[in-house]
């Protein structure tokens, strides 16, 4: 792959001026933060990361220890997304509620720091299919959309990624936990952080790709075909999700997938 999208994205960025960016953790917003700072300097790039009960603990550490390992210019805002109803009742449109929410947040942070241009990693994969109420979000607060406007897919994100030294270029991609429980079911900390903890003791027991969804206290586990085996057989792993309290376990026959509750 040659540097096209990469001198495209450097000439978008140095015609901004600034970047002030929304970051998740990601290798989306992880390698824009990175790449503007490199090419803009620390003084007129700053990452926002919004620290919010859907956010699992896990992904915040590591949003948090990534920063820090690339000495990235940072600041953590807190929100309780909870405590809004349109997203506590997880209803279709939570993700734009969401979304609106936390970059309300960051904007309003940022043009205190002297920002005025937000910047986000959604990218050209992202329009692709997949059910996104929080793209509107973006559009309706003219937030900026760079990997989209030049045509980054997530495979080139993970290639030039690779290429300014993120060595975590192919990391996997996450979502919030609420998409762990059906639409129209009230979302509540102690069942977000459940879901959490399952996911967290498969990947520690080598199950590298995994979504825990609960609906009424029964735990439906998506991971991938191949490990079905492994896993109807892990007395330990077994034991320690019987300890969570769930009525029923059961695994899904369809394997992993995302956005399993949009199709």
């Amino acid at each position: 792959m040659k540097d096209i999208k990469l001198n495209n994205l450097k000439k978008y960025l140095k015609e901004q001026g600034e970047a002030a960016i929304a970051y998740s953790g990601g290798i989306d917003s992880l390698f824009l933060l990175k790449f503007a700072t490199m090419t803009l300097g620390e003084e007129r790039v700053k990452g926002y990361l919004v620290k919010h009960p859907l956010m699992g603990k896990e992904n915040y550490k590591t949003a948090f220890m990534l920063l820090d390992k690339y000495h990235l210019p940072y600041e953590v805002i807190e929100i309780d997304t909870l405590k809004v109803p349109t997203i506590k009742s997880n209803s279709v449109m939570r993700c734009y509620h969401c979304k609106k929410a936390m970059m309300k947040a960051i904007l309003e942070t940022m043009k205190k720091d002297g920002f005025n241009k937000l910047l986000v990693g959604e990218n050209k994969t992202d329009t692709l299919g997949e059910v996104r109420p929080g793209k509107k979000a973006i559009e309706e607060l003219g937030i900026l959309t760079p990997l989209i406007d030049l045509d980054f897919y997530k495979e080139d994100i993970r290639k030039c990624a690779r290429k300014i030294a993120i060595s975590e270029f192919d990391m996997p991609s996450n979502s919030c936990l609420a998409t762990r429980f059906p639409y129209d079911s009230q979302l509540m900390l102690k069942k977000l952080r459940r879901v959490e903890k399952v996911e967290v003791i498969l990947k520690a027991c080598g199950y590298p790709i995994v979504r825990a969804r609960e609906e009424n206290d029964i735990l439906r586990l998506e991971i991938r075909r191949k490990d079905f085996s492994k896993l109807v057989k892990d007395e330990e792993v077994i034991y320690a999700l019987n300890q969570l309290g769930y009525k029923f376990i059961t695994l899904d026959l369809n394997g992993y997938r995302k956005g399993s509750y949009d199709k």
